[in-house]
């Protein structure tokens, strides 16, 4: 089995949802939101929140391209209605980084209607400028080479400073809100949004869909879709300690744009109905560049080639 196929089967096979669903013509509901006990509205006029709004996100560019280390997590909250009734999936996606070494570890874990249904894992490191990457499936390890392209492709999804960096330099329209604290750490939200014409972009460079099973996704399938909104909380020197955003509205436009292209054929009738409640993705960042140094483990380490790993049935799930 190909070192790209077991990936992607742990990184989608751990949310069963089939992307083969198509949609209902009905409104999509707001996403949930998360609120601080200690919350201070910032002061000043509209135009001196835009320009503190605008300043904290020049520098959190500056410092999310010189982050060094990390510990964070991310937390993927899925909602929605098919022909089965009310659905509900999470994904909680736990990442160290350090980059001298260079070293990552991914946990993933995953439940759907409250129910635990899979996880995984994945290291990352690199030894005379050549990486490995470590997968644990169906209860063993494996280990491959891998390139810096193939990994991109792979877990592009979890590498936060990249992510982080095509998020801010698409948000416009950026607004001091107000100061929170969060985990003892003075923040200040700024509210932004990505512009319509960004967004298709935005959402397929970032791998925002893929753990839907959305492996192969184009900017096609987001034709039509508006603006999002983008929340960013940010400390006084510039780190960004938080974000979250609802794509629930893109996803929705996703399966509209695949109904339309299979309405009327034989059979469409009885495709899947899909109606996105939310898609909200929310990401925690905590030691940057302090985070303290770790170790693969030693099962790990031991892992077998991947080219001795057994064929198994992917069943993936199809986009059409």
């Amino acid at each position: 089995m190909s070192l790209r196929k077991i990936a992607t089967l742990l990184l989608i096979g751990v949310m069963v949802i089939s992307f083969a669903a198509c949609s209902k013509k009905e409104e999509t509901s707001a996403g949930k939101s998360e609120k601080s006990a200690i919350v201070t509205p910032i002061d000043g006029t509209s135009e001196q929140k835009a320009a503190k709004g605008v300043e904290l996100l020049e520098a959190a560019k500056i410092k999310i391209a010189q982050l060094k280390s990390y510990n964070a997590d991310m937390g993927l909250y899925f909602e929605f209605v098919n022909n089965d009734g009310k659905k509900s999936a999470d994904v909680k996606t736990s990442i160290k980084s350090l980059s001298d070494p260079f070293l990552k570890h991914i946990a993933i874990e995953s439940t759907s209607d409250g129910q635990p249904i899979g996880n995984s894992q994945f290291y990352v490191e690199e030894e005379n400028d050549e990486k490995t990457i470590f997968m644990f499936f169906q209860d063993e390890w494996y280990k491959s080479p891998v390139d810096d392209e193939t990994l991109f492709s792979l877990l592009g999804q979890y590498d936060i400073q990249n992510i982080t960096s095509v998020f801010l330099v698409a948000s416009s329209n950026a607004v001091a809100a107000e100061e929170e604290e969060i985990d003892g750490v003075k923040t200040t939200k700024v509210e932004a949004i990505i512009n319509a014409d960004l967004l298709p972009k935005t959402l397929v460079s970032t791998g925002v869909f893929v753990a839907s099973g959305m492996t192969t996704l184009t900017e096609d399938y987001l034709k039509g879709v508006d603006a999002m909104d983008i929340d960013y909380w940010i400390d006084d020197d510039g780190n960004i300690i938080r974000y979250t955003f609802n794509a629930g509205e893109a996803y929705q436009k996703i399966s509209d744009n695949l109904y339309s292209k299979v309405e009327g054929t034989e059979g469409y009738e009885d495709a899947q109905k899909l109606i996105v409640n939310s898609y909200s993705i929310d990401v925690k960042m905590k030691n940057i560049n302090s985070a303290e140094k770790f170790e693969i483990s030693q099962e790990a380490l031991n892992a077998k080639a991947i080219e001795d790993m057994e064929p198994v049935e992917d069943g993936l799930p199809t986009q059409e």
